[in-house]
């Protein structure tokens, strides 16, 4: 090969390193197009997502992070009474973490007792014992002496329960009552029975009935409250 030719040669070789080396040190003025997930991260590997380059066709990666773990509570030992553990597990892995709160409100659920410490949501409410008589001596009314007896009776694991009344009065007046059950040891609805009457300073209503929401037992703790208004 002549001298020229090697020449002509090399200068092409030059010029195309030159024109490669411009092409990389510019580069593409890229326009990727939108993200795609390869791997879906989770709480304990790491994910993958890449685009393209609509000009070049480059593709590019790059890692997702973990994700959080999705902890869901198991158990606590906090009340409202004192400070406790939550105990934590995460759904998707199973890590378990643990964290001391301080001591919670009183939680009532859907009842009216709390299920931690047993107070009344309702202090209105007085412990009643069916089959036996509670007397209510509020003074609803300034100038007027109120006492409501009442008397109950239901048979264990029945479900009703025959309801008698006797109200006195200084006044001559007429008057209606609501007496609404509670049952703490099931923290729930009983139910409510009532009456009305016109009378001068009594009245007596007899075998007004009340259908529970579950059996009577003895050995549950029931509690009533009377209300009383005139009509």
């Amino acid at each position: 090969m002549s001298n020229e030719k090697k020449a002509v040669l090399m200068i092409g070789i030059l010029f195309s390193l030159f024109l490669c080396l411009s092409f990389v040190a510019c580069g593409c003025k890229h326009d990727w197009d939108s993200w795609v997930i390869l791997k879906n991260s989770t709480c304990y590997e790491n994910g993958v997502k890449s685009h393209t380059c609509k000009i070049c066709g480059e593709i590019k990666e790059e890692t997702i992070q973990k994700a959080k773990h999705n902890y869901v509570l198991k158990s606590s030992t906090a009340t409202c009474s004192v400070g406790g553990y939550n105990d934590y597990e995460c759904s998707v892995c199973g890590n378990e973490k643990k964290e001391y709160v301080s001591k919670k409100s009183h939680d009532y659920g859907n009842g009216y007792f709390c299920v931690y410490c047993g107070k009344l949501k309702d202090s209105k409410y007085e412990k009643f014992t069916f089959n036996t008589s509670v007397f209510d001596q509020n003074s609803w009314y300034a100038k007027e002496s109120v006492v409501l007896c009442v008397g109950s009776s239901v048979s264990e694991g029945s479900m009703y329960v025959s309801f008698s009344f006797i109200y006195y009065s200084t006044y001559s007046v007429s008057r209606s009552f609501v007496i609404t059950i509670i049952n703490k040891t099931k923290n729930c609805y009983e139910g409510q029975v009532m009456g009305s009457a016109v009378f001068n300073t009594s009245f007596a209503i007899k075998d007004k009935s009340l259908t529970l929401s579950t059996p009577y037992s003895s050995s549950n703790e029931y509690y009533a409250y009377v209300s009383i208004w005139s009509v």
